[in-house]
């Protein structure tokens, strides 16, 4: 199996936080206003059906770490993604509160599942001591995606349910791209002893390229 460099896997990770927390979750407090009044909603509903991806978020962050181990960190990072991608798309296509409703459940439950899971394959895949930098990139990306949000609701506030559909597509193809490449995350008993340098399983890897220091 092709292990990922450090930074590759911070910059990788970044991007899947971004999509998964900061536009599938986060970023929908942008998009109310909008979505309020092409679907007729009342703040009484519309304030119900924005408590719901944190519930979901808390429910999904009590199993995840128990799916990391049993199902295997790559598995629980692609159950997340599909999670986000049947939320984005029920968002997208909602015609009425409830399917506006389970749509951000399912992203809630895709931002639960996902940083358990990255964390899981950094054990893994990363040097211990890179675990630091590492996690402070990845956890940069919610503030990118609520970042790219924002242009988003401005050029789209004329269809902004709609406009989740482009969010849905986006995380699916990092997802695939991530799946395809082998990058992610194979279950972390199977990687416990993988690797050829160090006690900790992790593989020494050479210099040359663009890291996150001097020594990985």
């Amino acid at each position: 199996m092709r292990f990922p460099s450090s930074t590759a896997f911070a910059l990788l990770g970044a991007g899947l936080i971004a999509i998964s927390f900061g536009l599938a979750r986060f970023a929908f407090g942008l998009f109310v206003p909008p979505i309020r009044a092409d679907l007729s909603l009342s703040p009484h509903v519309i304030g119900i059906i924005g408590a719901l991806p944190l519930i979901s978020f808390a429910l999904a962050s009590v199993v995840a770490p128990w799916c990391a181990d049993r199902l295997g960190a790559r598995n629980t990072a692609m159950a997340s993604g599909v999670f986000g991608v049947v939320g984005l798309a029920l968002i997208s296509q909602s015609a009425g509160a409830l399917s506006l409703g389970l749509g951000v459940f399912a992203c809630g439950i895709c931002t639960g599942l996902m940083m358990p899971a990255l964390t899981a394959a950094m054990q893994a895949l990363v040097r211990r001591s890179m675990h630091g930098r590492v996690s402070s990139v990845m956890n940069a990306g919610t503030s990118v995606g609520v970042m790219v949000a924002v242009p988003t609701v401005l050029f789209l506030a004329g269809a902004a349910v709609h406009g989740a559909g482009g969010l849905c597509r986006c995380l699916w193809v990092l997802l695939r791209h991530w799946h395809c490449r082998g990058h992610v995350f194979t279950s972390i008993p199977a990687l416990s002893g993988a690797g050829t340098g160090g006690g900790d399983g992790r593989r020494n890897r050479a210099p040359g390229r663009l890291r996150l220091s001097t020594a990985e």
